[in-house]
């Protein structure tokens, strides 16, 4: 059966006067509501120019953040560098740090909704702490913690706050702050924090707890580098290192005297 091929139909062309008719139609529709048409079209272009503004804005906030930025954290790196062969800051390491702080403390004033507002002020901690300044420092690392919660430098900033609260010689402080990092799985920083919580029971007193805290570092961090300094103040506190502990004797074969056993192993000190 042969089949028929179906032929698009054809679009009706509109005469003149349907055309006319339409555009008339239209017309009177736009002029009977010309007023909310320009009112709506107004209020799209306010808000692309407020749009525009914003981000022209934030872009220039960026750029003088970054600028100040650049030039605190000049004034404290030549002071972190000229502080390190001090015994005591001099008058012109003392003068850097302010001038560092002076400049982290503007971008986070003048520019606080900027990318550069936080490491502002988690420098502005270090600065503080650098001068002995530690009640500034403990505040600037304690506003850091509460408003940046999602980033990764937490532990780091944590392990700030409690090297301030030592400094300071609130030890229970700082223990306080050295377990919350070692209460977070994913720290980079908890072998250094069980050390730091080893040496802080240590100065107290607490031989048995700080040798339970420096073997947990050797025991659970092997590869770390303070590994090392766990088990010399293990050695120093009299204990016995993992891994270190003496092998009970053995008796030789055939031997049926205790005093026949074998020696133990030697153990390098």
């Amino acid at each position: 059966m042969p089949y028929r091929i179906k032929t698009p139909a054809k679009k009706a062309v509109l005469e003149p006067e349907e055309l006319i008719d339409r555009y008339e139609r239209l017309s009177d529709w736009v002029v009977g509501h010309l007023k909310p048409i320009a009112v709506v079209t107004a209020v799209l272009v306010l808000l692309s120019v407020l749009w525009g503004g914003m981000a022209w804005w934030g872009h220039r906030s960026e750029e003088h953040a970054a600028r100040l930025q650049a030039e605190a954290l000049k004034a404290y790196q030549g002071a972190l560098e000229t502080g390190k062969q001090q015994r005591f800051l001099a008058p012109e390491t003392k003068a850097s740090y302010e001038q560092a702080i002076a400049g982290f403390q503007r971008v986070r004033d003048e520019y606080p909704r900027t990318t550069h507002a936080a490491f502002a002020l988690y420098y502005l901690g270090n600065a503080h702490a650098a001068l002995e300044q530690y009640d500034q420092a403990i505040a600037a690392y304690t506003t850091w913690i509460d408003q940046y919660q999602t980033v990764e430098l937490v532990p780091l900033v944590i392990q700030r706050l409690a090297y301030a609260y030592w400094s300071k010689g609130l030890p229970q402080d700082a223990l306080g702050q050295f377990d919350r990092i070692l209460k977070m799985p994913d720290a980079p920083n908890r072998d250094q924090a069980y050390f730091e919580t080893g040496r802080l029971l240590e100065q107290q007193g607490q031989k048995d707890k700080a040798l339970e805290t420096f073997n947990k570092v050797a025991t659970d961090f092997p590869s770390s580098p303070w590994t090392s300094e766990a088990v010399a103040r293990i050695i120093a506190l009299g204990g016995t290192p993992p891994a270190r502990e003496p092998k009970p004797p053995q008796a030789t074969e055939g031997a049926s005297d205790p005093s026949q056993a074998a020696p133990p192993s030697t153990v390098s000190p």
